[in-house]
C-alpha cells in the first residue's frame, strides 16, 4: 500500500493531483484506511501511467475517464489517430500565431497605440475569413487586389506600413480633439485615399460601394473603436466633399 504523499512522490504528481483525481473518478484509490486515508496500490501505479502518458499525447480528462473505462484495446488506435488530427490543427494554429507575430513584429518599427497592435493582429488572424465573406459579394479580381495579393510581398509590406502610419498619425489627431476637418488630419486622409488608389482600380471602388455590410461581417472588419472609425469617416467625408467642390461635382 502507498499513502497519497508515496504515491505522489512514485509518480511525479502532487497530492493534490491525486485528490482531484480521486474527486472527478479518473484515479480512485484502491482502498480507504479506517481513518479515511486513500492508499494506492501497485495495479493504481499502472493506471496512473496510462493517465500520465494520454495526458501526454493531448487527452482531456474526459477523454481519459472514458478510455479507461472502454475496451483500451480496442479503442487506442482509433483514439490516438484523433490526437494526432487535433495536435496537427494545434500546430497549425500554432505556426498561424506565430507567423502572425513575426509579421506585426516587421510593421512596427516603433511604439504605437496597443489598439493599433491588435488592430493589424485582428486583420491578419481573419484575412481567410474576410476574402471569402468578401468573394460572396464582388468579382474574385477585386478581392485579390482588396488584398495586395497581386503585388509582390515587399511592395505589399511597404503599402502596409505606410497605412499603419497613416493611422496612427490620425489617431494621434483624434486623441487631441483635433477637428476631423484640420487641414492635418485631411493631408493625412489625402494620403490613405492615394494609398488607395494605387492599390486598387476605380471599378473594383465602384463595386465595394454596392456590398452592404451585415452585422454577421462586423466582427471580421471592425478594427478599431468605432468613435475612431466615426472620426476617420467624418474626415474622409470632408475630403471627397471639397474635392467634390474643387471638380465641379466630380467624385473621386
Amino acid at each position: 500500500m502507498y499513502t497519497v504523499k508515496k504515491f505522489a512522490n512514485m509518480t511525479g504528481v502532487t497530492e493534490r493531483t491525486l485528490r482531484y483525481y480521486d474527486r472527478k473518478g479518473v484515479l480512485t484509490p484502491s482502498v480507504y484506511s479506517s481513518q479515511g486515508h486513500r492508499l494506492y496500490q501497485e495495479e493504481d501505479l499502472f493506471k496512473m501511467q496510462q493517465i500520465v502518458t494520454l495526458k501526454y499525447v493531448g487527452f482531456s480528462l474526459a477523454d481519459i475517464k472514458e478510455f479507461l473505462s472502454e475496451d483500451s484495446e480496442r479503442s487506442m488506435q482509433r483514439s490516438l489517430q484523433m490526437q494526432k488530427q487535433l495536435l496537427e490543427q494545434k500546430r497549425a494554429e500554432l505556426d498561424h500565431v506565430i507567423q502572425t507575430i513575426s509579421k506585426v513584429e516587421t510593421m512596427i518599427k516603433e511604439d504605437i497605440h496597443s489598439d493599433l497592435i491588435l488592430m493589424i493582429i485582428h486583420s491578419i488572424q481573419h484575412e481567410n475569413a474576410q476574402k471569402q465573406w468578401l468573394a460572396n459579394h464582388v468579382s474574385d479580381d477585386t478581392v485579390e487586389r482588396v488584398f495586395m495579393k497581386h503585388l509582390p510581398e515587399e511592395e505589399r509590406t511597404m503599402i502596409e506600413n505606410k497605412v499603419l502610419e497613416l493611422v496612427k498619425n490620425i489617431q494621434q489627431y483624434y486623441e487631441k480633439d483635433v477637428p476631423p476637418d484640420d487641414k492635418r488630419v485631411q493631408v493625412i486622409i489625402e494620403e490613405l485615399f492615394t494609398c488607395l488608389h494605387e492599390v486598387i482600380d476605380p471599378r473594383d471602388l465602384e463595386e465595394l460601394e454596392t456590398v452592404e455590410f451585415s452585422e454577421d461581417s462586423l466582427f471580421l472588419f471592425s478594427f478599431m473603436s468605432k468613435e475612431l472609425q466615426n472620426y476617420i469617416e467624418q474626415a474622409a467625408g470632408f475630403y471627397q466633399n471639397n474635392n467634390d467642390d474643387e471638380n465641379g461635382g466630380d467624385s473621386l
